[in-house]
């Protein structure tokens, strides 16, 4: 079996799963509008509305930085799902238990067909597509093993304790930004989980039309890439202690 054939895993450790569409507005104060025109679209999914701490600074304060641009000034909550609203951004969020790639791509279609329709987007800046995972580990058991990266230092160890790794990889169109820590915890449903955090998230800058078409085509190439590059950072033996799912049509 290969990696390219590999669908999911039973035990998922996945603790958030991410999209996130930024673009430049049609109009300036498109920002006022989207919580209401996405709210009245989206409440039967979405029943409740509220406003978060960066609604309270100016707009003209948060067009000038940086740091503010892309934050949400709103959040939609449902059922372990919540859909975050911006000035020049909007996403959704999949909480754990994680549902599986086609309910998740379903929240995000209707969210895109739902922001089409507001009129109040230019042009696409970028969307992506970030995984927060927690790789379960008991004890003081080694927590980098787990992985397929090797990192060496001649006549060096590297300590577990503070250990924070994080690079870029480019594939095609797409930039993926992976972050690796051991001993973190993490909340799944109402559990909390010890182990090795495995922080995934790819990036496609200036999305063609494309984007916008129903049959998702391009979501599904960069979900293909996400998924894959969490797979192939793990080992053989971390990958099996999951429990595997394998398209057989593939193999």
């Amino acid at each position: 079996m290969t990696i390219g054939a590999l669908k999911a895993l039973r035990t998922s450790p996945v603790m958030e799963a991410i999209f996130e569409f930024r673009f430049q507005p049609a109009i300036p104060t498109a920002g006022d509008l989207f919580p209401g025109l996405l709210f009245a679209e989206l409440r039967s999914e979405y029943p409740k509305v509220d406003q978060l701490p960066v609604a309270t600074i100016p707009r003209e304060m948060r067009e000038k930085d940086p740091n503010l641009l892309y934050q949400p000034t709103h959040r939609l909550t449902g059922a372990s799902r919540l859909v975050q609203v911006g000035d020049r951004a909007v996403g959704v969020a999949m909480l754990a238990p994680y549902p599986g790639w086609p309910k998740f791509k379903e929240a995000i279609v209707l969210l895109l067909r739902s922001v089409e329709r507001t009129r109040l987007v230019r042009e696409p800046e970028r969307f992506s597509f970030r995984y927060i995972n927690v790789i379960p580990v008991e004890g003081d058991r080694p927590q980098l093993p787990l992985l397929s990266v090797q990192t060496a230092w001649e006549g060096h160890e590297f300590l577990e304790k503070g250990f924070h790794l994080r690079f870029e990889l480019k594939e095609r169109e797409f930039t993926t930004v992976v972050q690796l820590t051991p001993n973190v915890t993490g909340k799944r449903s109402e559990s909390l989980v010890a182990g090795l955090l495995v922080d995934v998230d790819t990036i496609r800058e200036k999305p063609t039309r494309e984007f916008w078409e129903a049959d998702g085509g391009l979501l599904e190439d960069a979900h293909s890439v996400v998924k894959q590059t969490f797979f192939s950072l793990l080992t053989a033996s971390t990958l099996a202690a999951l429990g595997p799912v394998y398209d057989t049509a593939s193999v």
